[in-house]
């Protein structure tokens, strides 16, 4: 995640959630506390969910991040699966939607470059990052400054999850599905639906071309 997605979270919450701030503020601080220093594996098996969901709903969800923007699922009992037994697993989804967003957020990356914004390219862990900035009420101009105000909140890439990824990708995009690394890790049945789900995207996509 970005430091221009944790700002427009923060001006949200400062705009439109006045009341819910320190309870807000609260759950952040907890989460980050359980979690700091994790790679994505270790954080995703805490079971802990966003801090942001109230009711199991994002309440900042016109400014929601990009990475929750591609989020969605063509077979909502792998999500379950993967939630009920805190294991990555690739789910099929709409490829057109995650290539669109993540250029989206390429093009703003690229534009704060161009702007000479020291690490506009920085990738942070939202929680983290989240708490920091509500800590720290210049932080964003001090990182636009060229300050590393976000240090503490960089993201750790485990390898297990850089795997996963990169087989859901493949999956996702429609590319050759064979990585015994990963597919050992799941469950035959699981394996047989992805693949399965897999073949019909691809042939979605070969009859909208």
């Amino acid at each position: 995640m970005t430091v221009p997605e944790v700002t427009a979270v923060l001006w949200y919450i400062a705009d439109e959630l006045k009341a819910q701030t320190p309870t807000i503020y609260e759950k952040i601080v907890e989460v980050d506390r359980a979690t700091r220093g994790l790679s994505y594996d270790k954080r995703f098996k805490t079971g802990l969910w966003c801090p942001i969901l109230v009711d199991n709903l994002c309440t900042v969800y016109p400014v929601r991040p990009f990475a929750c923007r591609i989020i969605h699922s063509f077979d909502s009992d792998l999500c379950r699966l993967g939630y009920g037994e805190l294991r990555v697993i690739p789910i099929p989804r709409w490829g057109n939607i995650e290539r669109k967003t993540l250029t989206l957020a390429a093009g703003l990356t690229a534009s704060l470059i161009q702007r000479g914004v020291t690490y506009a390219g920085q990738v942070v862990e939202f929680v983290a990052a989240l708490r920091i900035a509500m800590e720290l009420p210049d932080c964003i101009d001090r990182w636009l400054e060229g300050e590393n105000v976000f240090v503490e909140a960089e993201v750790q890439q485990g390898e297990e999850h850089a795997k996963i990824v990169d087989y859901h990708r493949k999956v996702v995009w429609g590319e050759c599905v064979q990585d015994e690394s990963i597919e050992e890790t799941l469950p035959r049945q699981i394996r047989e639906k992805i693949l399965m789900l897999a073949s019909e995207m691809r042939k979605s996509r070969h009859l909208l071309k």
